[in-house]
């Protein structure tokens, strides 16, 4: 990703590394941070909300993730991607709690 912000957005490469670091740590962070009370509001992982809910942010994310090789502005990709990340932050702990709700208790560990 790093050389591709700096070939085709042409940033240089302290510009690129720090963005990329910066988005890589604190969106799938702030994503998992955030999952907790959007699962709380849809009413906890054994609804059926989270499973739609989930169905939907992971669409949405395949959706925002699209467009993002059409931009030339440095600052759009970094955007999208700190965008991304975030809503793949949101969806693996949900998926995880969801998995987990719908084991049986004798095979739970």
């Amino acid at each position: 990703m790093t050389l591709y912000i700096v070939d085709i957005n042409g940033a240089t490469i302290l510009q690129a590394q720090s963005a990329f670091t910066f988005v890589c740590v604190t969106s799938p962070t702030a994503g998992a941070i955030a999952s907790g009370p959007i699962s709380a509001w849809v009413g906890g992982y054994g609804n059926k909300g989270a499973i739609k809910l989930t169905l939907f942010l992971a669409f949405f994310s395949c959706l925002f993730s699209l467009p993002m090789s059409w931009f030339d502005s440095f600052y759009a990709v970094v955007i999208n991607l700190w965008i991304y990340l975030f809503i793949g932050g949101i969806c693996v702990p949900l998926l995880t709690g969801i998995f987990l709700a719908h084991v049986e208790i004798d095979y739970r560990t």
